[in-house]
C-alpha cells in the first residue's frame, strides 16, 4: 500500500512538473512573440540599409558583377524576390523596411519549426519539451541582431537546412537518402551564394562523409556534391548571359576595392590575432567568476549532504550551467539599470561553443540506436559549425566577438549536450541544466526585443524616445528621437531635388538613401562603408555612361570636405566634374550638380 501511495505521488509530481514546464514554455512564446514585434516596429542600422540597397539594385536593372562590385551582391535573390512582389504591387519602396522585417519573421518562423520537427523525433515528452526551448533559442537568436534578410539571415536559414536534410539522409536508405542529400548540397550552395566564405563548409562535410561509417560513402559525397553542382550551373548560366568568363575574372578585383575588406595577409593575420587577444581576455573575466560559484556551489552541495538525494556533481558539467546560468542573468537584467545593447559579452557564444565539443568528449556513447545516432550529429554539428564560423571569420571585416553570434547552431548543440550530460549526475543538476537553458533563451529575448540595435554597435533599447517615421522606405518604424529629423530629412531632400530622368549617387553609409531617388542610382557598391577609393574613379572610368547627374553627398561620412576635394582620389575626380563651389546643402547633406560643360560633353 505505502509503495502504491508513493508511486501515485510521484505521478502527481511528475504531472505538476509536466504542467509548470508546458505553462513555462507558454509564457517563452508570448514573451518571443512580444520581442518580435518590438524588433519590427522599432530601430534601424545602417547594415540593413545595405540588405535592401543590393536587391534593389538588381530591382532596377543592375547585374551582378558587371554593374555591381559590392562584396555580399551574391546574396541578393531571396530579398529581391519579395522586393520584386512588394514593387509589383505597391509600385515604390514606401514602407519596404516594416515589409521586408515582417516577411523575414515568418520566414525565420517556418525555420524554426522546422528545427522543432527536426529535434523532437527522438521519443518521450522530455525531449520534445527541450526541443520547443530549443526551437525558441533559435528563434530568438539572431546573427547580426536585425531582422532582414541580409547574409547573415541568409546564412543561418541554409546553414540550418543543410544540416537537417543532412541528418535525415544519414537515418535513411535509398532514392530516400539520395534525394536529401542532393538537397543537403543545395542548400550549401545557396549558403556560399549567400556568404562566400561558407566553401568551407564543403571540405569539411567530405571528410566527414569520407571518415564516417556508411558503406557508401562515395554515393553520398557525390550525392551531396550533385546538389551543390546543380545550383552552381544554374548561377554560372545566369552569369554567362551578359559577361563572358574574362570579363567576370576581371571584375573580381574591383569587388574587393572596397577598402574595409582591402587587407593583406599579414595585416589581416596581426589583425585576427589582436582580436583573439581580446577575446581571450573577456573570456578569462567571464570565467573566472564562473569557475568560483560553481566551485563553491559544489562545496555547499557536498556539505549539505544532497548527492544522496539529488545526484553526484561533475565540477566540468557544473562550470557549464553556471557560466550559462550567470551570464544570461547579467545580460538579461543589466540592461534595467545601465545602458546596453545586443553585441554585449558575445565572447559567451564562444565560450560555450568550446564547452560544448568538451562536453560530448565527456557523454559516453551509447547502446541504442537512436541516441548514439543523437551523439554523432551533435559532434558533426559542431564540426561543420566551426568550419562556418572560420568561414565568416575569413571573409569578415569584423573581429570573432562581433561575429561570434553567428554560433546558433553550436550553441544549441550546447544547451542539448549540457542537458544530457546532466541528466546523467541526477535530478539536481537536471534542473540546473533546465534553469540554465531558460535564462540563456530569455537573454536571447532580452537582445532581440529589449535592447536595440544601432550603427556602429551603440547600446540602446526601446525605453529611448523614439519616433515613427510617416514617409519612405522607413515609414512605420519608431526610431530614436536624434535620428529621426535625419532620416525624414535625407528623404525629403533626395525626393525633392531629383527627376525620373537623374543618374543618382548617394556617398554615404547610410545606403537606404539609394531607395529615395526619383532617378536610377548609379553606384559601384552600397555597402555601409564606403571608403571612397579608387574603386569608385574605376568604375565611372569603365562606365562613363553611368556618370551621375546629381550626387548627394552625406556630411557625417566627409567631415573635411576642402580636403576631401583635393586630396580623395574620388573626391578630386569629382571636383573636375561638378559645382562643388556652388553645392546646396541641408543639415546632413550637400548636394552637387554635374556642371553644364560635362552634360554637353555628355550629350556629343
Amino acid at each position: 500500500m505505502k509503495n502504491l501511495e508513493g508511486s501515485i505521488a510521484m505521478k502527481g509530481t511528475g504531472l505538476k512538473a509536466a504542467n509548470a514546464q508546458k505553462i513555462t514554455i507558454g509564457i517563452l512564446i508570448l514573451l518571443s512573440a512580444a520581442a518580435s514585434i518590438t524588433k519590427i516596429l522599432t530601430g534601424f542600422d545602417i547594415d540593413e540599409a545595405y540588405a535592401l540597397a543590393i536587391p534593389y539594385r538588381v530591382l532596377q536593372g543592375d547585374r551582378l558583377f558587371a554593374d555591381m562590385w559590392e562584396v555580399h551582391q551574391t546574396s541578393f535573390l531571396l530579398p529581391y524576390l519579395f522586393l520584386k512582389i512588394y514593387d509589383m504591387i505597391i509600385g515604390s519602396m514606401d514602407g519596404v523596411v516594416l515589409y521586408t522585417r515582417i516577411v523575414t519573421t515568418f520566414l525565420h518562423l517556418a525555420v524554426s519549426l522546422a528545427v522543432y520537427g527536426f529535434l523532437k523525433g527522438r521519443q518521450g515528452a522530455e525531449d520534445k519539451r527541450l526541443a520547443a526551448v530549443c526551437a525558441l533559442i533559435y528563434y530568438n537568436f539572431l546573427p547580426k541582431w536585425m531582422i532582414n534578410m541580409d547574409f547573415s539571415m541568409q546564412q543561418l536559414w541554409f546553414f540550418t537546412l543543410f544540416l537537417i536534410f543532412l541528418f535525415r539522409a544519414r537515418r535513411e536508405t535509398g532514392a530516400k537518402r539520395t534525394g536529401r542529400l542532393f538537397a543537403s548540397g543545395l542548400m550549401l550552395a545557396l549558403d556560399v551564394l549567400a556568404y562566400p566564405g561558407m566553401l568551407l563548409v564543403y571540405p569539411a562535410v567530405v571528410l566527414l562523409l569520407l571518415f564516417s561509417e556508411s558503406g557508401r560513402k562515395w554515393k553520398d559525397i557525390l550525392s551531396l556534391t550533385g546538389g551543390c553542382f546543380a545550383a552552381a550551373v544554374v548561377f554560372f548560366l545566369v552569369i554567362f548571359s551578359y559577361m563572358t568568363p574574362g570579363e567576370l575574372l576581371e571584375a573580381v578585383p574591383h569587388i574587393f576595392m572596397d577598402g574595409s575588406h582591402q587587407y593583406d595577409w599579414a595585416t589581416k593575420l596581426g589583425l585576427y590575432a589582436s582580436q583573439w587577444g581580446g577575446a581571450l581576455v573577456q573570456a578569462l573575466i567571464l570565467l573566472v567568476p564562473s569557475a568560483l560559484c560553481a566551485w563553491a556551489a559544489g562545496w555547499i552541495y557536498k556539505r549539505a549532504g544532497l548527492t544522496g538525494k539529488y545526484g553526484k556533481l561533475s565540477f566540468g558539467v557544473l562550470l557549464c550551467l553556471v557560466f550559462e546560468i550567470l551570464v544570461s542573468l547579467f545580460i538579461t537584467f543589466v540592461g534595467l539599470f545601465v545602458l546596453w545593447g545586443p553585441f554585449r559579452l558575445q565572447v559567451r557564444y564562444i565560450v560555450q561553443f568550446a564547452m560544448a565539443f568538451a562536453l560530448w568528449k565527456t557523454l559516453p556513447a551509447e547502446s541504442e540506436g537512436g541516441q548514439d545516432m543523437a551523439r554523432r550529429q551533435s559532434i558533426w554539428a559542431l564540426w561543420l559549425s566551426l568550419a562556418a564560423f572560420l568561414g565568416i571569420l575569413l571573409a569578415s571585416n569584423v573581429g570573432p566577438v562581433s561575429s561570434s553570434s553567428y554560433l546558433v547552431i553550436g550553441n544549441l548543440v550546447f544547451v542539448g549536450l549540457t542537458f544530457a550530460t546532466a541528466q546523467k549526475c541526477g535530478r539536481g543538476m537536471e534542473l540546473l541544466a533546465k534553469a540554465g537553458a531558460v535564462l540563456f533563451l530569455l537573454s536571447l529575448i532580452m537582445c532581440k526585443g529589449y535592447y536595440m540595435r544601432n550603427t556602429e554597435y551603440v547600446p540602446g533599447d526601446i525605453s529611448d524616445t523614439l519616433r515613427r517615421v510617416e514617409e519612405g522606405s522607413l515609414a512605420g518604424v519608431y526610431v530614436p528621437e536624434k535620428d529621426w529629423s535625419r532620416y525624414t530629412d535625407d528623404y525629403e531632400t533626395i525626393q525633392s531635388h531629383t527627376t525620373e530622368e537623374d543618374r543618382v549617387l548617394f556617398m554615404g553609409t547610410e545606403g537606404l538613401c539609394n531607395l529615395y531617388a526619383n532617378g536610377k542610382i548609379v553606384i559601384p557598391t552600397t555597402i555601409s562603408t564606403p571608403a571612397f577609393n579608387a574603386q569608385w574613379v574605376d568604375y565611372f572610368t569603365l562606365y562613363p555612361e553611368k556618370q551621375p547627374t546629381v550626387i548627394f553627398l552625406a556630411k557625417n561620412t566627409v567631415d573635411d570636405r576642402h580636403k576631401f576635394f583635393v586630396k580623395n582620389e574620388f573626391g578630386i575626380w569629382i571636383a573636375g566634374r561638378y559645382d562643388v563651389e556652388c553645392m546646396e546643402e541641408t543639415d546632413s547633406l550637400c548636394i552637387l550638380r554635374l556642371r553644364e560643360n560635362n552634360r554637353e560633353d555628355e550629350t556629343e
